[in-house]
């Protein structure tokens, strides 16, 4: 396999970045879909709070992107495509972290109030690890860009150490806070 190297520069190629994105994006895409099913089947209907309504918002945002990240328009509004697309993807995720929030303040939802504290590390965890991935971006441009294909980019190799922790301190807080849920 001829894959090339993961740079910034590239603005990674859709054999590596592309490819993962799509696969992560659609796991979330239909869990979230399963999500909102189940919960319509567990709770017999709708009922009006904060929560669902953040929810329903969430879950339509979170099931037209696909739709936006695949329209492939004319050069002028592939921009704006890709602009909306971004946005559109950082609110539901926004909109999602804030529901989980919201979810543990609900009588009927019967959880504990120390999972606020789960919720609140794994959010900081998050931005740790985002601030970390600018930092090392910032780092590598400025450090310049190679043009040798063959190459990877300047610090490839900490982003990917970053990428690394990234999924195991969130796949641990979501193993913890799922427990706390179940047991709740």
């Amino acid at each position: 396999m001829n894959e090339k190297p993961l740079s910034l520069e590239s603005g990674f190629d859709p054999p590596s970045f592309g490819s993962y994105h799509r696969l992560y994006m659609f796991f979330t895409w239909l869990l979230t879909c399963c999500g909102f099913i189940l919960i319509f089947i567990d709770m017999d209907g709708f009922y009006e709070h904060t929560h669902a309504i953040v929810g329903i918002i969430t879950f339509v945002l979170c099931f037209l992107q696909p739709i936006f990240g695949a329209i492939n328009p004319h050069h002028k509004a592939k921009k704006l495509f890709r602009l909306w697309h971004v946005l559109s993807g950082n609110v539901t995720y926004v909109l999602a972290i804030t529901n989980m929030f919201l979810a543990v303040g609900l009588e009927s939802a019967k959880l504990k109030t120390s999972l606020y504290g789960w919720l609140g590390g794994a959010v900081a965890f998050n931005v740790l690890i985002h601030a970390t991935f600018l930092l090392l971006e910032h780092l590598s441009k400025k450090r310049g860009a190679s043009l040798d294909p063959t190459k990877d980019a300047s610090f490839s190799r900490w982003r990917k150490v970053t990428l690394s922790v990234q999924l195991i301190g969130l796949f641990a807080f979501t193993v913890v806070i799922a427990v706390q849920i179940w047991l709740a």
